[in-house]
């Protein structure tokens, strides 16, 4: 075992027993999308822990959403030379988001987590992993503030259905750049063909908007991370209107107009 593979195991066995992810006689369904974060939760999942009780069982089911040029063959073949089955369910999202005015994503996303549950449920599995690592949890963040008006975060442990079904995330405390060097070091048969609109997304954009920052301040997205674990509601305001924020008044532009998208270029713009 290398000593990367050592630290990721540390961490999401820490992950794991911090927020008390797995216990005794789970069956855990790994929804596998097929990139590095999936198949590496699916890699350090089936062992060996340290601290982690091994009574339990994994599923693995990957989501197929019928865009063009997706092949299942890779990833199949992957789990067939581990031992491991991965369940395919072939569904038609993508031809269904077709026309679409805006970008999918929601859509998308909503309608995989559906198929995901329901298979996770014929498996008989009470637990569904996802491939979230900490870069992943200050994006989401960053994206409900900026998007949604609101600050909301993305659990490490969250029930849904009144507790019928369990979302945990051992990647949680795992940086994406060691989970890239890990993928890169075993060979993971990583997707040729890739969501059309990855490159367009809201995620992609404020990503950008993370790295540039953290190359001119190192160690922001770490205290992004640490701040939801953090708040101190003495400083947040009560909205006038239970459940709403308050009205946002129009903003008032000059002559000339401002651009208010930020500039991801890394050109200067000569202003102090």
């Amino acid at each position: 075992m290398t000593d990367l593979e050592r630290h990721l195991r540390k961490w999401m066995e820490k992950a794991i027993m911090d927020f008390e992810m797995i216990a005794p006689g789970d069956r855990l369904a790994v929804g596998v999308s097929g990139g590095k974060d999936s198949l590496a939760a699916s890699f350090l999942l089936r062992g060996p822990f340290v601290h982690v009780t091994q009574d339990f069982s994994l599923e693995f089911i990957h989501i197929d959403t019928g865009y063009p040029g997706a092949d299942t063959t890779p990833i199949s073949g992957w789990f067939d030379s581990i031992g491991a089955r991965l369940h395919v369910v072939e569904t038609d999202i993508y031809e269904n988001s077709i026309g679409m005015k805006k970008t999918p994503c929601f859509l998308c996303s909503r309608k995989r987590r559906k198929a995901l549950v329901e298979k996770a449920s014929e498996l008989g599995c009470n637990k569904i992993v996802l491939g979230h690592h900490r870069n992943d949890v200050v994006e989401t963040l960053l994206m409900n503030m900026f998007y949604n008006r609101e600050i909301c975060a993305m659990m490490p442990k969250q029930e849904l259905f009144k507790g019928k079904v369990t979302i945990i995330r051992p990647l949680y405390y795992i940086r994406e750049e060691n989970i890239v060097k890990f993928a890169q070091r075993q060979g993971f048969p990583l997707p040729a063909a890739r969501c059309p609109t990855e490159e367009t997304s809201k995620r992609e954009l404020v990503r950008a908007f993370i790295d540039r920052f953290e190359r001119e301040r190192p160690g922001i997205s770490d205290s992004i991370f640490s701040s939801q674990f953090k708040v101190l509601s003495d400083y947040l305001p009560e909205s006038p209107n239970p459940g709403h924020a308050p009205e946002t008044p129009p903003v008032i532009f000059s002559r000339r107009r401002r651009k208010l998208e930020p500039d991801f270029s890394g050109e200067e713009s000569g202003e102090s």
